[in-house]
C-alpha cells in the first residue's frame, strides 16, 4: 500500500471485519507507532501495518473511534435498514452487542430502530469479549449483563444470554486448527481459554442461555474441554448453548455437540464462499470440502439454525437455505455430496 501512496493514508479493512491493513502515512495520521504494535506483538505486525483479532480494540483503537464517529455510524445504520428490509427479514439479532462503544452503540441504534419507517425489531445478546477487559470477571461480567437486560424497549431488547468468541475468523484463515493450515500456522483465539472458562462456567451455572463464536475444530476442541468441565460442576445447568458459525469440524466433535444437546447456528454461505479457494490454499481439498458440515450434524439431529452474520452473507434467509441444500460453491463445483443427493423438480440438490 505504500507503493501505492506515501502520503496518503489507506486503510483496507478486511471483510470479516476482524483485521486491518495499515500503511505509512496511516499509522502517521492516527499517531500509532511501533510501541502500540508491541502492546500486541501476537496479533499485530509493525512491518507490514497489520493488525488482527483483539489487537484491534488495543493497537487500532483510534481507527474505531474515528469509524464510530456518530454522523458515520448513523449512515451506516441506515443503509443497514435498506438491506434488512430488502431481505424480507422482520426480526434480527446482534449477536454480540456492543462492538465498540457501549453507551454510542445504544445511543444511535436506538434511534434506529424507533424510527416509524424501521420495519423490523432488534434483539441484543451482550458481548462478553467486550465486557471481560473492562470488568474482568465472569461474574462482574454477569452482573452487568443482567442489569442491561432491564433497560431494553420493545423495538430494541436484550436477550437473556450471553455471547464470547473463541478463535478468529475464517474469512481471514484465524479460525483455529487442530491440525496446522498448509503454510504451517493455526490461527488464533479472540478470548483466552481462561477468559472462554470463567465466563462459560459462570454464565452455564447461572442458567443463562451462551452464545459461542468458534469456526475452527482446535478452538472447537478448546470449547468443548470447558463445556465437560461446567456440565460436571453444574449438572442442572438450565442454559442452552448455541455454536455460532461452526466453520469446520470434525466427525466425533459433531457425535459430542449430539450428545450435549448443544444447538448449531451456522453460515452455509461460508461453503459457497470459501471451499473453492481452501481448496486451492490454506486447508486444502478434504477440509475445505467439510466446511460447515450441516448434513452430518443433520443426521445426528442436531438442532440447526442459519444466519447470513451480514455481511460475511448476504441478509437474504433463503439464499442461505439454497447454499445448505445443494452445496454448490462460487466455483460451480458440489464437494463431498456422499449419499445425501435427491432431486428436486429438474435439479439436483445435495443434503
Amino acid at each position: 500500500m505504500n507503493s501505492i501512496s506515501s502520503t496518503r493514508p489507506i486503510i483496507v479493512w478486511q471483510r470479516s471485519c476482524h483485521e486491518f491493513y495499515l500503511n505509512d502515512a496511516a499509522l502517521k495520521h492516527f499517531n500509532i507507532t511501533e510501541a502500540d504494535f508491541n502492546k500486541m506483538p501476537g496479533y499485530s505486525d509493525y512491518k507490514t501495518g497489520h493488525v488482527f483479532e483483539t489487537g484491534l480494540f488495543v493497537v487500532t483503537k483510534p481507527v474505531l473511534d474515528y469509524i464510530s464517529n456518530p454522523a458515520q455510524f448513523s449512515k451506516g445504520l441506515e443503509m443497514m435498514t435498506d438491506v434488512i428490509h430488502k431481505g424480507g427479514l422482520t426480526t434480527i439479532c446482534e449477536q454480540g452487542f456492543p462492538q465498540v462503544d457501549l453507551n454510542l452503540e445504544q445511543s444511535l441504534i436506538s434511534k434506529e430502530i424507533n424510527k416509524p419507517t424501521t420495519p423490523f425489531r432488534y434483539e441484543m445478546v451482550p458481548n462478553a469479549m467486550y465486557f471481560y477487559p473492562i470488568l474482568k470477571s465472569g461474574s462482574k461480567v454477569l452482573a452487568f449483563c443482567d442489569s442491561l437486560i432491564n433497560t431494553g424497549k420493545d423495538n430494541m431488547d436484550y436477550v437473556k444470554a450471553v455471547k464470547f468468541y473463541v478463535d478468529g475468523a475464517i474469512f481471514s484463515q484465524l479460525m483455529i486448527m487442530s491440525q496446522p493450515y498448509e503454510d504451517h500456522h493455526h490461527g488464533e483465539w479472540m478470548m483466552q481459554p481462561k477468559e472462554q472458562d470463567d465466563v462459560f462456567e459462570t454464565f452455564y451455572k447461572a442458567g443463562w442461555d451462551i452464545h459461542i463464536h468458534v469456526n475452527g475444530d482446535g478452538g472447537l476442541d478448546t470449547l468443548l474441554a470447558i463445556i465437560d468441565r461446567a456440565r460436571t460442576l453444574t449438572p442442572n445447568s438450565t442454559s442452552k448453548i448455541f455454536l455460532e458459525h461452526y466453520g469446520y469440524a470434525r466427525q466425533d466433535q459433531h457425535e459430542k455437540v449430539a450428545k450435549y444437546g448443544i444447538l448449531v447456528s451456522n453460515n452455509p454461505y461460508y461453503y459457497y464462499e470459501l471451499s473453492g479457494p481452501y481448496s486451492k490454499e490454506g486447508l486444502g481439498p478434504e477440509r475445505a470440502s467439510k466446511i460447515s458440515s450441516i448434513g452430518s450434524l443433520e443426521k445426528l439431529k442436531v438442532p440447526l439454525s442459519f444466519h447470513s452474520d451480514y455481511f460475511m452473507a448476504p441478509a437474504e434467509p433463503l439464499l442461505l437455505v439454497w447454499s445448505a441444500v445443494n452445496r454448490i460453491n462460487s466455483n460451480g463445483d458440489v464437494l463431498a455430496p456422499k449419499k445425501g443427493k435427491f432431486v428436486h423438480g429438474n435439479k439436483s440438490c445435495y443434503h
